[in-house]
C-alpha cells in the first residue's frame, strides 16, 4: 500500500474540531507556536492513520486525540507550569502516535542520504551505515509495521523545527523512541499511560453518546419539544437541536464533547454548507428569534420522535 492522501487533513479533522481546540486551551501556548510544532503533527497523524487504516481512520483518530487530550491534563496535575516544554511536546506526540504500529504493510519513501544518523530503538544503537539497506539517495521501502518500527514511521510525522528540537535533547529523544518502541517504563510512558489499558478502557463515540441520547428521549416524553423558547424541534432534516442549550441542560461543563461524540458518531445531518443549521421562530406577538445548532437523523440513534414538524420554524439559511 503505497502512502497517499485520500482526504486532507483539514476533512479528516472537522468532526474533532473542538477536541482539538480542547487540547489547544490545556496546552496553553502561544498560537504561533501551537501552529508551527503541535497543529503540523495532529495534521501529520490523520492523514497517516488514513493511510495506513482507511477503514479505522476516525476511530483511531479519535483515540489519539482523547489520549492526547488526557495527557495534558495529567502534565497540568503532575507539574503544572514547571513542565519543561520539551517534555510537553514530546509526551503530547507520542500520545497522538501510539496507534502508528497498527499492524500494515507500507510502502515509503524514505531518505537515503547516509550522512545522516538514525536512531534504532530496536537495537538500542544508531545506524550510521543506511547504505546497506539503500542504494540510492532516495528509496522505496516496503515494510510491516510493528512497535519497533513506530518510532522510525513517526519521526517524519514531525515538523523539521520540532524534529531537531527534539533530537537534540539525546535524553529525551530516547524517551520518545522506547516509548513508542512500547516499553511502559519510560518517563513519557508513565504520564500517557500503558496503551493496552487506553485501548481497553476506550469507550466509542456511539457509546458515549447513550446518556445524552436517553436525555432527549425523555425531554421529548416530558413534551419539552416544539415549545417556544424550546431548545429541540422538530424540523424536515431531522431533531433541530439549539446550540447550547440544548447541549448545556444535559451537561453545563462537558457540553462541547458531547457535540463532537454526536459529530464523530455519524448521527448528525450536515447541511448544504458550513457547520450549522440556522433557523428563525417566529412567535406571536414576540420578536422572531434566530437559532443556530445541530441536525440529528432520529433514525440513526433509534429516537421515535412522535411530534410534527414544528411550523414557527423556517431555515434561513447555514454557517
Amino acid at each position: 500500500m503505497r502512502l497517499q492522501k485520500v482526504r486532507s487533513a483539514k476533512r479528516l479533522l472537522d468532526p474533532h474540531k473542538a477536541l482539538v481546540m480542547t487540547c489547544e486551551s490545556i496546552a496553553d501556548l502561544d498560537p504561533l507556536y501551537w501552529d508551527a510544532l503541535y497543529l503540523p503533527v495532529i495534521e501529520a497523524t490523520a492523514e497517516y492513520y488514513q493511510t495506513l487504516s482507511p477503514n479505522r481512520t476516525a476511530t483511531l483518530l479519535e483515540t489519539a486525540l482523547y489520549r492526547a487530550r488526557d495527557t495534558l491534563r495529567r502534565l497540568q496535575d503532575i507539574d503544572g507550569d514547571l513542565v519543561s516544554p520539551i517534555r510537553k511536546f514530546s509526551c503530547f506526540s507520542c500520545a497522538l502516535l501510539l496507534e502508528a504500529a497498527v499492524p500494515a504493510q507500507l510502502e515509503v519513501e524514505v531518505d537515503c542520504d547516509p550522512d545522516k544518523v538514525i536512531w534504532n530503538p530496536a537495537i538500542n544503537s544508531r545506524i550510521a551505515d543506511v547504505g546497506q539497506f539503500y542504494v540510492q539517495r532516495r528509496a522505496s521501502l516496503t515494510i510491516s509495521t510493528d512497535s519497533s518500527l513506530c518510532p522510525i514511521l513517526a519521526l517524519p510525522m514531525l515538523p523539521a523545527k520540532a524534529k531537531n528540537w527534539l533530537m537534540g535533547d539525546l535524553k529525551e529523544f530516547r524517551n520518545w523512541t522506547a516509548t513508542l518502541a512500547g516499553s511502559d517504563r519510560t518517563p513519557i510512558a508513565q504520564i500517557i499511560g500503558r496503551k493496552q489499558q487506553s485501548v481497553q478502557g476506550y469507550r466509542t463515540p456511539k457509546d458515549r453518546i447513550r446518556p445524552f441520547i436517553d436525555h432527549l428521549r425523555s425531554q421529548i416524553a416530558a413534551r419539552r419539544i416544539n415549545r417556544p423558547e424550546s431548545a429541540l424541534h422538530v424540523v424536515m432534516e431531522g431533531l433541530f437541536l439549539a446550540i447550547p442549550v440544548a447541549f448545556t441542560d444535559y451537561d453545563a461543563c462537558g457540553w462541547q464533547s458531547t457535540r463532537t461524540d454526536l459529530l464523530a458518531a455519524d448521527v448528525v445531518v450536515p447541511p448544504a454548507e458550513g457547520n450549522l443549521w440556522v433557523y428563525r421562530e417566529s412567535i406571536a406577538n414576540r420578536n422572531q428569534r434566530t437559532l443556530q445548532g445541530l441536525v440529528l437523523d432520529c433514525s440513526r440513534i433509534g429516537l421515535d420522535v412522535s411530534a410534527r414538524v414544528n411550523p414557527r420554524l423556517f431555515l434561513v439559511t447555514v454557517t
